[in-house]
């Protein structure tokens, strides 16, 4: 192969990794299908995310409604769906995002949240990683986009004084402060 040759597929192969990452950023749907691995800890097996009529019905209702409540037993991929689309893909392709994840503790439940999309954002291709400015099990700061993805643990005024992109409350019966903490998460995303 000569050096032209060389050129050309790595330019064809830069054109292309340019138009994957376009269809992935314009389109969440494009890229949880294509991209996401999700973790089986019942199998102890990396499985890729799978594309469920109600979990593409709840994606569209991510970007389409300002407040969810949803009602549902576990396992269904509720929680999965919520970190790669709220803590991965807003963050990785827009700038500026505060993704805010809310659970009734930290060990065990904010901070799964965070190693959630941790483990999804380990195992997207390199034409789709960025670093990070700031990685803890409570955060992740995006190094060139100032994005950043925030796990909390639910008390009283939790949020409080963030302007957030996307909140996540997960397993809200738990949280010992659910109605209160309403007050003051609700005008973070209006």
């Amino acid at each position: 192969m000569t050096t032209a040759d060389l050129v050309k597929k790595q330019k064809t192969n830069s054109e292309t990794m340019f138009k994957e990452y376009e269809k992935c950023r314009l389109s969440p749907h494009y890229f949880l299908t294509k991209y996401v691995f999700i973790q089986d800890s019942n199998n102890s097996q990396q499985v890729k995310w799978q594309p469920w009529p109600y979990l593409l019905d709840l994606l569209d209702d991510f970007q389409n409604e300002r407040e969810l409540v949803i009602g549902k037993a576990n396992q269904l991929g509720v929680t999965w769906l919520a970190c790669a689309y709220g803590g991965v893909w807003l963050p990785l392709f827009h700038s500026d995002v505060l993704s805010l994840f809310i659970s009734h503790k930290e060990q065990g439940g904010s901070w799964e949240l965070i190693s959630k999309c941790k483990y999804i954002l380990q195992f997207l291709p390199p034409f789709l990683q960025r670093e990070f400015s700031r990685e803890s099990r409570s955060e992740i700061k995006f190094a060139t986009n100032n994005s950043t993805v925030l796990a909390l643990p639910s008390t009283q005024k939790a949020g409080a004084g963030f302007n957030a992109s996307f909140v996540f409350r997960d397993e809200l019966d738990l949280h010992p402060y659910a109605k209160e903490n309403f007050a003051f998460i609700s005008p973070t995303i209006d």
